[in-house]
């Protein structure tokens, strides 16, 4: 049997806790659309935060120019970045839940940072 928005199978807490959006992927966005907490991702603000970030390690850096063909050098004319600590990602507007990655900066026809994206570990 199915509660009217539960899940088949599901016990009557968890459905109950589905229904009532206690269970959450992702933090609560406002009505925009937009997530509620963060600063503002300007160009200035996301260079402020790929300067905050570390650099990529030797462990790291290795494996990212083995697997993907490109020297340190394009690494770090790229900009790549370490987000070691959940906080970070905070900065990024996302969840701390996801841990660690690699902050990648997406720049535009000027060479500043526009967007990014994080690919996480």
């Amino acid at each position: 049997m199915t509660n009217k928005k539960g899940v088949p199978g599901q016990d009557a807490k968890t459905n109950q806790q589905l229904n009532d959006n206690t269970i959450s992927l992702d933090p609560e966005v406002s009505p925009d659309g937009k997530r509620k907490t963060g600063p503002d991702l300007t160009p200035e603000n996301l260079q402020k935060i790929a300067e905050a970030l570390p650099s990529l390690d030797g462990a790291r850096l290795e494996t990212l120019c083995k697997y993907h063909a490109i020297t340190p050098e394009v690494v770090s004319r790229r900009g790549y970045r370490r987000i070691e600590k959940p906080g970070q990602l905070t900065w990024l507007r996302l969840s701390e839940k996801h841990g660690s990655g690699l902050f990648i900066p997406i720049r535009g026809i000027s060479g500043d940072i526009v967007s990014c994206q994080v690919r996480f570990d």
